[in-house]
């Protein structure tokens, strides 16, 4: 029979190989009008082992357990436009992460583009949540597209 240490360290091994994991990502364009901050709605999990995201709330990665998390984002640019702002921010329970934010001041060119943001780290309690924002200013409605992720990854407690 296993001691009650035993017990917890083979508890708290369980717990870290099987941690909250989860990618979301797009399975189609998402438009993003110039001048609106847009919050990124997801349409799937690639995996989601503590189902943090859902359908009914596609736009935000709800936590499962407390602690300290590792967020990352890569966005897709698919539309074309070599002019104005691109940005991509990490939101926590609907306010920006510091230090988050990926930006262009001048778009690298008229084709498609990847941006990301993060690596950042954020403390987090149980009911609190993650999403991802869009911002461009070129003057007309641009697409974020189907290779866009977001990752988020449990770090401690």
């Amino acid at each position: 029979m296993a001691s009650a240490f035993e017990v917890l360290i083979m508890s708290k091994q369980s717990f870290q190989d099987n941690k909250p994991t989860a990618m979301l990502t797009l399975t189609a364009n998402q438009a993003v009008a110039s001048g609106t901050n847009t919050q990124i709605s997801w349409s799937s999990a690639i995996y989601d082992n503590w189902l943090g995201w859902s359908a009914g709330s596609p736009t935000r990665w709800t936590v499962p357990v407390a602690g300290y998390y590792r967020l990352d984002t890569n966005v897709q640019w698919t539309t074309g436009n070599a002019t104005a702002l691109r940005d991509i921010q990490l939101y926590y329970n609907g306010a920006l992460i510091n230090n988050s934010v990926g930006n262009w001041t001048t778009v690298p060119n008229a084709g498609t583009f990847t941006q990301m943001a993060g690596p950042v780290h954020q403390k987090a309690n149980v009911g609190d949540f993650f999403q991802v924002n869009a911002f461009q200013s070129s003057g007309s409605s641009l697409n974020v597209g189907t290779t866009s992720t977001f990752l988020i990854e449990f770090l401690h407690y």
